[in-house]
């Protein structure tokens, strides 16, 4: 409103000119901005009687945040993030129709920073580097889909599963945003943040049994039906950063940040723990292995298996006096994977998927079923949810079973080019930044691994840490690279 006022006031002075009294010009922008407030106030009162409260808080943000996202985008990302990861919690942001809101807030940007670069004559697409290759192919593999599924096959959930890809624009906006140092660092703690703030509701939830977070809340077992499971979807890949973050600053042996990086690890630790995630629990510890590999060579992999039995031998005990149920729980599932294994369970319906998902590509290998098809026989179904025909767990067949056998060698362009940055960076690093980039190295691993098991690839949350963790790497490559950015040697 004030910029508004503003450029009606420097509208009206350049008319008053010429020797005229400035005294009009005060009274002629007094008149128009008055006029403008009530205006805006009768039509928020007719409109309260009609319209639900949540599409009038829309219609009222919704100028604010256009005008946030053209003049300061950056402050944007922060909402996006805190959108995407619930850090605002998704039951207080109303939907607008099948798009949620950080979607169209992510098409907004990405819209208004292409057109800003064409304006100022700059390259769009170079400061992706070599990401643009599978980007493109990304792009590529989608087209073919929608036209198949258009023309072929046609199915009602093609827009669902399409929408889904959107937040894969955060790569080049990220790319385009993250230029110098402050941006940089800027986007770490923004990560760290929101991690750790996920991370408290996560611990809130399966200590209180209050639903924050929109991810299941759940009964852990039936040997410890009286644990609370605590699911933050995505959201735990940012708390994985912030604990290989907090074990690498410690590496470095400075003391006065040891306390903050103990807080950082615990918060972090305590979030990853209630998730009871088995898959999620070995993947960080690869993760972990693998960046304090990169940080110190073998002394750094010894020291990381030293601070991470720490950490749980700490997080263990602290539990034991707090919630001692959830210590024995967490014990009890670390254990339990033999079990599980000869059980069925979850790991049964992930086996059973993936052979329906094979079965179906040995009929159409080049196109799968095509962008919201349904790929599993309804006879083995167990009635969990209502998408069940179509859902895997599994990303990387995934990609396959929806968009055909050629489809993995997006993930597989993805994950030869964040290795490359890796092996062209490991020993040209600055010690000072080796806590950042060894921890982005370690988060990118935990999601490529834990895809197996669950569609980090499709999903929104496991899509942005994907694309966060790459531009931190690709920024310190910029800095040292002569030749053009690239990730491929």
């Amino acid at each position: 409103m004030r910029e508004i006022i503003e450029s009606i006031n420097d509208f009206v002075n350049r008319r008053f000119r010429a020797g005229q009294s400035r005294g009009w010009s005060a009274l002629f922008t007094i008149a128009v901005g008055g006029l403008l407030v009530i205006g805006l106030s009768v039509f928020f009162g007719m409109a309260a009687g009609v319209m639900p409260w949540w599409l009038m808080i829309g219609v009222g943000l919704g100028p604010i945040v256009l005008i946030v996202t053209l003049r300061w985008p950056l402050a944007s990302m922060f909402l996006f993030f805190s959108l995407v990861f619930e850090a605002i919690p998704a039951r207080f942001i109303p939907g607008l129709g099948s798009f949620r809101v950080y979607e169209l807030l992510l098409i907004l940007l990405f819209v208004h920073l292409w057109f800003d670069a064409l304006w100022r004559s700059e390259p769009f697409w170079k400061p992706l580097g070599q990401f643009r290759v599978p980007l493109l192919y990304l792009v590529f593999c989608l087209s073919m889909s929608v036209l198949y599924v258009k023309f072929y096959a046609p199915n009602p959930n093609l827009l669902t599963e399409l929408r889904g890809f959107v937040c894969w624009l955060s790569l080049p906006i990220l790319c385009l945003l993250i230029r110098t140092r402050r941006e940089h660092h800027w986007l770490v703690v923004l990560a760290i943040s929101v991690g750790l703030i996920v991370a408290m509701y996560a611990v809130i939830q399966s200590f209180t049994g209050v639903s924050i977070l929109s991810s299941r809340l759940e009964m852990l077992d039936v040997r410890n039906s009286d644990v609370t499971r605590s699911i933050a979807g995505g959201g735990i890949y940012l708390m994985v950063f912030g604990l290989i973050w907090a074990v690498m600053r410690w590496m470095d042996f400075v003391p006065r940040q040891s306390l903050g990086n103990l807080a950082v690890a615990a918060i972090a630790a305590a979030g990853i723990a209630v998730s009871f995630g088995r898959g999620v629990w070995l993947a960080a510890v690869v993760g972990l292995l693998f960046a304090s590999w990169l940080n110190r060579g073998a002394r750094g992999f010894f020291s990381a298996i030293f601070a991470g039995s720490l950490i749980v031998v700490v997080a263990l005990a602290g539990l034991s006096v707090v919630k001692p149920r959830t210590a024995l729980a967490i014990v009890d599932r670390a254990l339990g994977v033999k079990t599980e294994i000869e059980q069925g369970g979850s790991y049964g319906w992930r086996a059973l998927e993936n052979r329906q998902a094979f079965a179906v590509l040995a009929r159409k290998p080049l196109t799968g079923v095509g962008l919201g098809g349904h790929y599993k026989d309804r006879g083995t179904l167990a009635g969990g949810f209502e998408n069940e025909t179509r859902y895997i767990h599994n990303a990387y067949v995934g990609y396959m079973v929806k968009m055909g056998v050629h489809a993995v060698l997006f993930q597989v362009l993805m994950v030869f080019v964040f290795g490359a940055m890796l092996v062209r960076l490991r020993k040209r690093i600055k010690s000072a930044d080796r806590p950042v980039f060894c921890a982005a190295a370690g988060t990118f691993v935990v999601p490529a691994i834990t895809s197996y098991t669950q569609p980090e690839w499709i999903t929104a949350q496991g899509i942005v840490v994907f694309c966060t963790m790459s531009v931190l790497v690709l920024f310190y490559l910029r800095e040292h690279a002569t030749a053009p950015v690239g990730g491929a040697a």
